[in-house]
Parts: C-alpha cells; sequence; structure tokens
C-alpha cells in the first residue's frame, strides 16, 4: 500500500497471545484521580463525567458570552467547549451569572480563559492601550468564587497561554538565586511563574510554546496541559512527549491544539473552497489534529477561522465537524478508552531546562541554548537533542522550512516516547519498557542514592535502561547503578576514524571522537557485564564504548554508554547559525556506535506497530477488550500519515501478537 501526504486511520484486530516479554505494555489510562500526586494537590483534573476517557470534546467558540451565539453553537456540530478571553469575565455580575447558567443549560464546559500576558499593561478594563487586547489581567477573587461554585470542574482554569517560550525575554532580566546555574535557572523560571498563577487564581491550565510544562505541572495547580502546535513553534511529536509525561507524573489531563499560523502569515479562508496561501497547511492542520485525537486528549480546539460568523462552516470548520463525528463516533458504546503507546521514558535531569537548538525564541545565532536561551548546550543536551534526533528524525527542522518539514515527522519506531524528569517515581517509570537516561548529573546526597535506587530497581524488576557515562559518572560515588561505576581517572581518548565492532557483527567508522570512561563491576556485578560495543583500532587494543549488565532470572538490563552518547571533536565550526529552509548544523551529533545501539534497543523493547517504512509517521493506541468478555483479541488504532509529499509504500505489522484484521477508518475527503 501507498501513503499519499495524507492521515490513514487504521483499525487492528490482534491476538493478544504470543506477546513478546522484551516489550511491556502499560494498558490502562493515566488516570489523574488515582495517581498518588492527585492527593497532594489543591488543584484536580476534572472528573471523567465533565471530560469521559477516550472521548475528546470540541472547541469551536473564542467569543464572548452572548447567549443566542452559544446557543448556534452548540447546534453548529463543531463543539461544546467555551473557550474565551479575559474580557468576557469584565461583564457585570448578573450577566456573568447568566452567562454561566447558558453554559449549564447547553452541558457546555469553559476552558483557558486567555489573553493574561505580563509586562504589557495594567489596564484590562476595555480602554486603551489594551483595548482589550493582551494584558496583566488579574482574576478577581469574587469572579474566581463564581466560577468554581457554579461551574466546578466544568471550568477547566486560567490561561498560561505560551509563556515558557515568552519567558525567554525575561529569563537574562532575573536576579541570582543559590544553586548550580541550572538551579539557579530553575528557581528564576518558577520565580515568573508564581506571579502568573497567583494573578489569575491558581487554577490554571497550559497552553505551552516550548518544552517546559513539566515544571508548570508540578505545581500541582493545573488541570490540563496543551502545546500550540504548528506556528512558528517546536515539533508536534517531542512537544506532546514533554505533556503526556508531565500529565502522567502530577494527575493531569492533556488537550489538544493546531495554530492557524505559521513565521510568514496566517491560513484565512473565505468560503467553502477558497482559503490564503499563507499559515498552517490544512493538510497539516489535519495530521496533527488526528495524531493528538489518538493520543486521548481531553479537548481540541484549532487557533480559530472555523466559520464566515454566521456559523457557517469555513474549511477549518468543516475539518473539526468531521473530526467531533469521528470521535464520538469512534468512542461510541466502549467502556475502555484507547491508550496511546508510550514504551519508552527519556529521563532528563531534573534542572536541565532542556528545549529544542532552535525555536521562535532564539535568533539566528543565539542556538543550542537552555532555560529561556540563557545558558549554552552541555554535553547531556547535544545527547538528549540526538536521542529526540533518533526518535523523530529532523525534527529541529520544525517552523523553518516553507514545505512544513519538522512540525510532524517520520517516526520509524512509532511515536512511542513520552519525557520525565529524574524526580519520577518508580511506579511511574515502570510503566515503560525503556529508559533512556541523559545526563543526570544535578543528583547529590540522598538524591544522587534514590536515583540509583530506582533505576536498579526499575531493571531489577524487568525494564531495560540506557544511561550514559556522564549519568554513571555522577553515580559512581554511591556504588553506580547494579554494581557498575566509573573507574576514576581511567578514561581514554577514541579517535575520530576509530572502527568500533558489536556483538550482532554490525561495523561502525566513527567520523568524530570521544572520551571512554572505563566501567567496573562489582564483584557480583562481573559475571553478569557483557561488552556490546568495542573499539578494534586504538593504540592499547579493544576498548568497550558500550556494556551490558543483565539481572538473572529477569529480562531487565542496563545498558551503559561508555561515552557521553556525542563526539567531544566539533563536527562543524562555531558559531553555528540558523537560516530559514536550511538543516541546522550539529556541532556535537550522536556517535554511530550509540545511535547503533539505541536503534537496537527501540527496535527489539520498545516497538509496538511498525508501517514498515522510516519514512512514514506513525501512531498507535490501544483498547483493552471489555472485562465482561473472555476474549483475547485487543484492538489497536493508527494513525499513519506521510510527512512528506512523496508517494510511500506501507505495511504494517506488529510486535506483540498475530494481526488478525486491518479496518481503515473512513474519514472526510
Amino acid at each position: 500500500m501507498a501513503a499519499r501526504a495524507v492521515w490513514c486511520p487504521m483499525l487492528f484486530v490482534l491476538h493478544a497471545t504470543g506477546i513478546r516479554a522484551q516489550v511491556h505494555l502499560y494498558p490502562k489510562f493515566a488516570e489523574p484521580k488515582i495517581n498518588p500526586q492527585a492527593q497532594r494537590q489543591w488543584i484536580h483534573a476534572p472528573s471523567p463525567d465533565v471530560y469521559p476517557r477516550g472521548l475528546t470534546r470540541f472547541s469551536g467558540n473564542r467569543g464572548g458570552c452572548d447567549p443566542v451565539q452559544l446557543k448556534n453553537y452548540s447546534l453548529s456540530g463543531l463543539g461544546d467547549v467555551w473557550w474565551p478571553q479575559y474580557p468576557a469575565l469584565n461583564v457585570p455580575p448578573a450577566d456573568l451569572e447568566a452567562c454561566i447558567r447558558t453554559i449549564q443549560n447547553l452541558n457546555m464546559t469553559v476552558v483557558d480563559i486567555s489573553n493574561y500576558v505580563p509586562g504589557d499593561t495594567d489596564v484590562c478594563d476595555g480602554s486603551a492601550p489594551a483595548s482589550n487586547g493582551v494584558c496583566e489581567y488579574r482574576l478577581p477573587q469574587t469572579t474566581y468564587n463564581t466560577l468554581q461554585s457554579e461551574l466546578g470542574d466544568r471550568w477547566g482554569g486560567m490561561d498560561n497561554g505560551e509563556q515558557d517560550g515568552r519567558y525567554c525575554a525575561y529569563a537574562g532580566q532575573m536576579g541570582k538565586a543559590s544553586g548550580s546555574p541550572h538551579m539557579q535557572q530553575y528557581f528564576n523560571f518558577m520565580r515568573h511563574f508564581q506571579r502568573l498563577t497567583d494573578d489569575l487564581g491558581s487554577k490554571m491550565m497550559a497552553l505551552n510554546s516550548l518544552y517546559y510544562p513539566y515544571y508548570f505541572a508540578k505545581t500541582g495547580l493545573y488541570t490540563n496541559l496543551a502545546a500550540e502546535t504548528a506556528q512558528g513553534l517546536p515539533n508536534a511529536n517531542a512537544f506532546y512527549a514533554f505533556l503526556r509525561g508531565a500529565a502522567k507524573a502530577f494527575a493531569s489531563l492533556i488537550w489538544g491544539n493546531v495554530s492557524i499560523y505559521n513565521r510568514w502569515g496566517f491560513k484565512k479562508c473565505t468560503s467553502a473552497n477558497v482559503c490564503s496561501r499563507d499559515g498552517t497547511s490544512l493538510s497539516l492542520m489535519k495530521r496533527l489534529m488526528y495524531q493528538q485525537l489518538i493520543m486521548g486528549v481531553s479537548i481540541f480546539g484549532f487557533e480559530g477561522d472555523l466559520t464566515d460568523g454566521h456559523w457557517n462552516n469555513l474549511p477549518i470548520g468543516t475539518m473539526q465537524m468531521h473530526a467531533n463525528t469521528w470521535s464520538t463516533q469512534r468512542a461510541g458504546k466502549e467502556t475502555q478508552p484507547c491508550v496511546h503507546l508510550a514504551t519508552v521514558a527519556i529521563v532528563l535531569d531534573f534542572s536541565a531546562g532542556w528545549q529544542p537548538p532552535r525555536h521562535l525564541y532564539t535568533s539566528a545565532s543565539k542556538v543550542y541554548r537552555v532555560w529561556g536561551n540563557n545558558l549554552p548546550y552541555t554535553t547531556s543536551d547535544h545527547y538528549t537533542h540526538g536521542i529526540f534526533d533518533t526518535l523523530y528524525p529532523d525534527y529541529a527542522d520544525s517552523s523553518y522550512f516553507h514545505n512544513e518539514s519538522g512540525f510532524s515527522t517520520a517516526t520509524p519506531f512509532g511515536d512511542i516516547a513520552d519525557v520525565l524528569l529524574t524526580d519520577s517515581p518508580l511506579w511511574l517509570l515502570q510503566r515503560y519498557s525503556v529508559l533512556l537516561v541523559a545526563g543526570a548529573t544535578s543528583r547529590s546526597g540522598a538524591l544522587r542514592q534514590e536515583m540509583a535506587d530506582v533505576l536498579s530497581a526499575y531493571v531489577s524488576a524487568g525494564g531495560v535502561a540506557v544511561v550514559d557515562s556522564t549519568t554513571l559518572t555522577a553515580l559512581s560515588p554511591v556504588d553506580g547503578v547494579l554494581g557498575l561505576t566509573v573507574a576514576p581517572g581511567a578514561s581514554t581518548t577514541m579517535a575520530a576514524g576509530a572502527v568500533v565492532q558489536c556483538s550482532d557483527g554490525t561495523t561502525l567508522h566513527e567520523v568524530g571522537g570521544a572520551t571512554v570512561v572505563r566501567v567496573v563491576p562489582s564483584p557480583e556485578a562481573a559475571p553478569h557485564m557483557t561488552t556490546s560495543c568495542s573499539t578494534v583500532t586504538d593504540v592499547g587494543g579493544n576498548t568497550p564504548v558500550v556494556v551490558v549488565r543483565q539481572v538473572p532470572g529477569s529480562s531487565g538490563a542496563l545498558v551503559v554508554l561508555a561515552t557521553s552518547g556525542v563526539t567531544h571533536t566539533r563536527a562543524v565550526p562555531l558559531p553555528v547559525v540558523s537560516v530559514d529552509d536550511q538543516r541546522l548544523p550539529v556541532p556535537y551529533p550522536l556517535l554511530a556506535h550509540v545511535r547503533h545501539t539505541l536503534t537496537s534497543v527501540l527496535n527489539s523493547h520498545a516497538r509496538v506497530l511498525s508501517a514498515g517504512n522510516n519514512r512514514l509517521s506513525a501512531i498507535s493506541c490501544r483498547r483493552a477488550p471489555p472485562t465482561t468478555t473472555s476474549t483475547t483479541e485487543v484492538t489497536y488504532t493508527m494513525v499513519l500519515s506521510n510527512p512528506t509529499f512523496d508517494e510511500s509504500p506501507f505495511r504494517v505489522t506488529s510486535s506483540v501478537g498475530e494481526i488478525v484484521s486491518i479496518t481503515e477508518s473512513a474519514l472526510d475527503q
């Protein structure tokens, strides 16, 4: 079969027998109310009564609280979620109460009340200069009380909208805080956003424009987390990997959004068949929307331009209306939600403040930075970039190409990754088949011991963890992980051009050089440690560059990279400069044997469904059979799409059982 530049949702029925032991699937929806973190938080995610798990509610009205308009909207088929801006609240109390009654009568919800921007102006009463535009709106306590008492879970909270991106303009102005440079940046970041949440009443929703939702969710103040995708913003695959991880860690839901803008304009449709060439293409809008629906977002909405003002659908509105119908019919009478397949957790250091190497808030010459562009990439940050580029090739192209490359990339292993930080508890990590740990270096004292214990317990229970030398070096003072430590002062240099031989017979040639540490096993660990890859041309004989610590009686394995994961010699001259419609040069790329190791681990222990073509994008979910039946058949849904305009063949295969049948799901054309 061939996939053109379109979406292609497909339904699979698989026999549940024959599951490979090395692929661990966590089959349950990450229900916030049973997350232990929910018991520690003041603000809770809406209940399933408001947002049924497995059914997406749609937002198609961003106007004011006009009862007639709201009723027309409720009849339009576009959705039943109202997404207003703060001027809708600047009305007399009686009018606000009447508005709320309309919402209640129409069984609607209210979400993400927006247009707060710190530093713009304090004038939010409709007069100039804000004129009902963005301003430092402060939610009155009486208004908060009314919304909370009358709507409860039907009110999702106030909007933290793209503020992590806007923070880049403030980061360099922040005062000093104690601690390491990265922890200092964390405290600066949280101080800035405490003001935002205080101003808005501390019941929040996030619409991110950079990869910082974990820090927001950790406050316990967010009911829903989302990203504004497309526009001039980073890659959507990685965006939602961060969002899903944060939501699972801190008992939130995720919601979906696609912008009509890009760097060069916005999409404007004037009739059912006529749209401008500017802005996000309708094809990309549709692909991003269906990918987010398969993730199980609680809400989805486009940024705007759905109707002509008289509730006649424009092309974007028609697209959303059909998706609303498809989502509702798909949920149907199912008792189990279709759970997104996430078998990999990328685990970053808590204080990393990681962001992609270029994005809307970087300048052409200020790339490869973290924490609001305040700090340059470390070696661990370059390794993190390499991990994302392995999972989502060329993700750093996002928003820089007129052909929309990078917004949604190919997924050689499926869209299977979540992102967590090093404070994640063991019970959460054990939901993943594979952990890719990148530069966990800020742990010290008891926290360092905690990290070592958590990784040891994870692998002992059957998980596969890949750690770099930076991480193992940081954990070596507390006896490392599963008896493996780094010998101090015993590193060697692997020269550029070295040949690496791996145990699967693969021979690789390294373009750049690297520092190789010596991994030392304890007496108990030594019988269970083997070399997976080693150099064969360096002076001094073969040098192990990847070792594996097996756990007797378990499928668990600790895979240790004896390098930082990337070259220590620059591949391109500095400074690196970002240019539109050109790939961003990579100064410190992944070592060839590291990319090979990551690929092998992901293929063996994380891949669930494959499209048989690494140029296509695939995201899948799994719906368990009803608990009242004895069937062993499980239904999977895959959204398969083509990030390019070149026709590509595909052939779907499964790693978790025999495919019984495949049915293509009909969508509007």
